[in-house]
């Protein structure tokens, strides 16, 4: 009898080392390798959006004379990355490039091969642009306004003058008492 007591504990032994075995050998570290995500068409549009204003940066930094030049240059290109690059070039100081920034957007967005992170760009600009066309007619229209006050006030000084001066019978009848 004593012999299958030792056998089951044996058995029972054997058991539990090997669920122990397997249940570490189930846990253990191995080392795999994770496959790098493709990127994603937003995460392309997005660099390039990100790429256009550190363009625009380096453009911005050039001197004007040089601006006005490459504006110049690529006037009369249709190539989509002269267009953008138009376009941020009339971004620096749009005051100076009148109609450029306005040119710019229209044939970019009639080439229609923008993605979807270029339009929303796009639109961003163009909202940008036409607040800075109502900010600069309201400009013009109150400089307009302020110019005609002043016309107003020099024609009432200048009627003001003249009533300070003695007139032609004023004149002749000062004298008259300076006779007598």
């Amino acid at each position: 009898m004593q012999q299958p007591k030792i056998r089951n504990h044996f058995i029972a032994r054997l058991a539990i080392f090997s669920l122990a075995t397997l249940l570490l050998s189930g846990c253990q570290y191995f080392p795999f390798t994770v496959k790098e995500a493709e990127p994603t068409q937003s995460t392309i549009d997005n660099q390039r959006i990100v790429d256009l204003l550190m363009s625009r940066e380096l453009l911005c930094a050039l001197p004007e004379i040089q601006r006005s030049e490459l504006i110049r240059q690529h006037q009369n290109n249709a190539n989509r990355d002269q267009l953008f690059e138009r376009l941020l070039l009339a971004t620096c100081e749009p005051d100076k490039t009148p109609g450029v920034l306005s040119n710019a957007l229209i044939q970019l967005h009639a080439s229609g091969d923008l993605t979807e992170a270029e339009r929303a760009f796009l639109g961003l600009i163009a909202a940008q642009s036409r607040t800075y066309n109502h900010l600069f007619d309201n400009y013009q229209a109150v400089k307009q306004e302020l110019e005609k006050t002043i016309r107003g006030i020099q024609q009432i000084e200048s009627d003001m003058g003249q009533l300070d001066k003695p007139t032609e019978n004023e004149k002749h009848d000062s004298e008259e008492k300076d006779e007598q």
